[in-house]
């Protein structure tokens, strides 16, 4: 039983080291614009107007950071009528 435990938690530190790099690899243009749900020529206009956060490494391709992605999606926040009437 021990040992079953001890397989279990090596499998999901496994899953977790995994999970991590995926959340930490970079993204390129198409990636990015998939991952948000726009057209990469959306994708671009918003690296043009400096509204997205992006990386130019060897100053050609493009890479993004999924926490910058996220940010960008999630910025605005319209609050719910509850949470308005909550906060008077």
């Amino acid at each position: 039983m021990k040992n079953e435990i001890a397989v279990l938690l090596s499998k999901m530190n496994d899953i977790e080291i995994q999970l991590r790099s995926v959340n930490d690899k970079p993204m390129s243009a198409d990636e990015a614009s998939k991952y948000l749900g726009i057209k990469k020529a959306h994708l671009y206009k918003l690296t043009y107007k400096n509204e997205l956060r992006y990386y130019k490494p060897g100053g050609k391709i493009m890479f993004f950071k999924k926490a910058d992605l996220d940010a960008w999606a999630f910025r605005g926040e319209v609050k719910s009528k509850r949470e308005l009437r909550d906060a008077v």
